[in-house]
């Protein structure tokens, strides 16, 4: 029986195009690989898995790293050691020890593994920095930076100390205040000492006056200077300063 459809004719210029078309392309350890299939074209960078066809899946990641011509392309991992090998950067455990990087204060010391991990180790004179009370110290428990407090009655600067709760305190009771010979301590609230004042020209030091006010003082009138001028000298006080004539 005769076909119905006539004979599919192919043009000669068609067939030497298809003649012409070029095969699969692979470079080794280039910069890429490519295939052409039915027009479409596939380009597999170092390292990563070629894309899929039309109707095929995409193929597996190569075991690459990061590009590289020496191993200084390929940056700093801690605690690692860098290599470039057949232009690939690769990492290896570096030497055990300290690292480069530290944190002052924490107890601790970073160091590298032998298995070339960042880890840490206590160190007891990595003291934390001052928590700026007078009245607690600065130790590490082990890995832990911490505070004590200090115990009460402890000094904390400027002839204070510390009280039961902590803090720089004049006195915890009476016995801790000392006025000085113008001043009679007579109790301490709130961690600060109360005087009673010696009466104004009241005796103190040699031949020296109180002023009322818990001081004592060269003079608080002329006869608080007998013992600078001769009687009959004529020295005044004046603003609590015995001046000669």
């Amino acid at each position: 029986m005769p076909s119905a459809h006539p004979p599919l004719l192919v043009p000669a210029f068609a067939v030497l195009f298809l003649a012409g078309c070029p095969g699969p392309e692979f470079v080794v350890d280039g910069s890429s690989q490519s295939t052409s299939s039915g027009g479409t074209t596939t380009t597999t960078e170092p390292g990563t898995g070629g894309a899929g066809g039309s109707t095929g899946s995409g193929g597996a990641g190569g075991a690459g790293g990061t590009a590289c011509t020496t191993a200084a392309d390929c940056g700093e991992v801690e605690c690692q050691v860098a290599s470039c090998t057949g232009g690939a950067c690769s990492w290896a455990p570096g030497d055990e020890g300290p690292t480069a990087t530290q944190v002052g204060g924490d107890c601790q010391t970073r160091v590298c593994t032998a298995a070339g991990e960042v880890g840490q180790v206590a160190e007891p004179t990595d003291l934390p920095a001052d928590d700026g009370n007078a009245c607690t110290g600065e130790l590490c428990n082990g890995a832990t930076p911490e505070h004590p407090q200090l115990p009460a009655s402890a000094p904390c600067g400027d002839g204070n100390i510390c009280s039961a709760a902590g803090t720089c305190v004049e006195c915890i009771d009476v016995s801790q205040c000392d006025g000085g010979p113008c001043q009679n301590p007579s109790g301490c609230t709130a961690g600060v000492c109360d005087y009673d004042n010696e009466e104004p020209g009241t005796g103190c030091g040699t031949l020296d006056q109180c002023d009322g006010q818990g001081a004592c003082v060269d003079c608080i009138d002329d006869a608080g200077c007998a013992d600078l001028c001769l009687a009959g000298a004529g020295c005044t006080c004046v603003q609590n300063t015995c001046v000669a004539p």
